[in-house]
């Protein structure tokens, strides 16, 4: 069968823009000392910055998710592409605290945008196992992508500074912009979904949230990420400010602790048509658990090893790639003719539980990985919980 270009390069633009909502985070982490001198603040206060962009962005995937649903996806889709352009740009030329804040809003707002819509896209346009294998292929690059982010983050802070970092995320909205614009065709226009009602939508939201099985599993994601982000914003103070290393060097770093979830989403992709979804779940769950064991155990031994701790996250990103693919797309499929909500949901929780490990990050660090390891541990027993509560088979 001969496939169009727009079914072929479909699915990489919308893997690119799912992947500028995740790289917000790690491209920015080498850079939050640097930026932390600039204006004259403290590490609290630059993460309550990432606190605050994940919250606004888990409020507004919930608004884009039902707009789309009921205006279509792509007029809001390209909305939100411009959101991030802009807000890229002003934080770039921000020259004070205040207007930071005020840019990094308007840009978080369209991050969710694209974190939520291209899901919707793909599992409408792309159903059953090939939608699960594209899934899973957007499961090897992302976890690639934040990893590759880290490192050019800390190249461009380190040769330039932190204001080159928002530069590059402008240029790539505006490609974006134009690839979206041209290979999103009109089968996402707006006769296809019912007029808008709040009503229905909040009904609808309701309804998946009172699916166990929705829940149970949608929820897993978050847990895992709310984890890997106390990670990332705790690593930076301690290895640059309390070691010495340098942003880039922090930055390489970062590829052993995605590389993890590159092989999780690899072992999925091989082996999803032999196996169920829920079997993956189980398995990443549990190498969680165990890789938050090694953590507390490093942190109570009061280790600064910068490799120590990057092996042992490689091992916890093995776990949640095999979760963040097979939960993502098990909870889609309890989804039905609500992928939407179902989506929007997913992207909602993923990111009140970012903004929440690193709030409490944050809060309780004390200049070591002590703590951080142990928020590690209890969210990936968190996740024990909820797969046992979900009665998986």
């Amino acid at each position: 069968m001969i496939r169009s270009k727009r079914d072929i390069l479909g699915p990489w633009f919308l893997g690119f823009s799912a992947i500028l909502s995740i790289v917000s985070l790690t491209m920015l982490s080498p850079a939050l000392p640097a930026m932390e001198i600039y204006f004259r603040t403290t590490p609290e206060m630059m993460q309550n910055l990432i606190s605050m962009n994940m919250f606004i962005s888990a409020l507004f995937v919930l608004i884009f998710g039902a707009l789309s649903q009921s205006y279509g996806r792509k007029f809001f889709y390209l909305i939100g592409i411009s959101l991030l352009f802009f807000g890229a740009l002003g934080s770039a030329l921000s020259s004070s605290l205040l207007l930071l804040f005020l840019a990094q809003g308007v840009q978080s707002i369209g991050t969710s945008a694209c974190s939520v819509i291209p899901l919707v896209i793909l599992k409408e346009v792309y159903p059953g196992v090939r939608g699960t294998k594209i899934l899973s292929a957007w499961g090897i690059i992302m976890p690639m992508a934040p990893a590759i982010a880290g490192s050019i983050g800390g190249v461009l802070t380190q040769m330039w500074s932190w204001h080159s970092i928002f530069i590059l995320f402008a240029l790539c909205a505006s490609v974006l912009w134009v690839g979206i614009s041209v290979v999103i065709g009109k089968s996402t226009s707006v006769t296809t979904h019912p007029p808008f009602s709040l009503k229905r939508h909040l009904h609808s939201f309701q309804a998946l949230l009172l699916d166990k099985r929705y829940r149970s599993i949608a929820i897993l994601p978050g847990l895992g990420f709310a984890g890997l982000s106390a990670y990332t914003t705790t690593a930076p103070f301690v290895f640059i400010e309390k070691n010495g290393m340098s942003p880039s060097g922090y930055g390489l770093l970062l590829f052993v602790t995605f590389f993890g979830m590159v092989g999780g989403s690899l072992f999925v992709r091989s082996f999803v048509e032999r196996w169920a979804l829920s079997r993956f779940i189980k398995w990443g769950v549990a190498v969680m658990i165990l890789s938050g064991f090694f953590f507390v155990s490093a942190g109570l031994l009061n280790s600064m090893e910068p490799i120590g701790f990057s092996l042992i996250m490689m091992v916890y990103g093995l776990g949640f790639g095999m979760v963040l693919t097979s939960s993502t797309s098990l909870a889609l499929d309890f989804c039905g003719d609500k992928k939407g909500h179902g989506a929007a949901l997913l992207r909602c929780v993923q990111f009140i539980f970012i903004a929440g490990g690193v709030f409490i990050a944050g809060y309780i660090y004390n200049g070591s990985f002590l703590w951080a390891a142990f928020l590690i541990l209890g969210f990936a027993g968190l996740s024990g919980l909820g797969v046992w509560k979900a009665k998986l088979k």
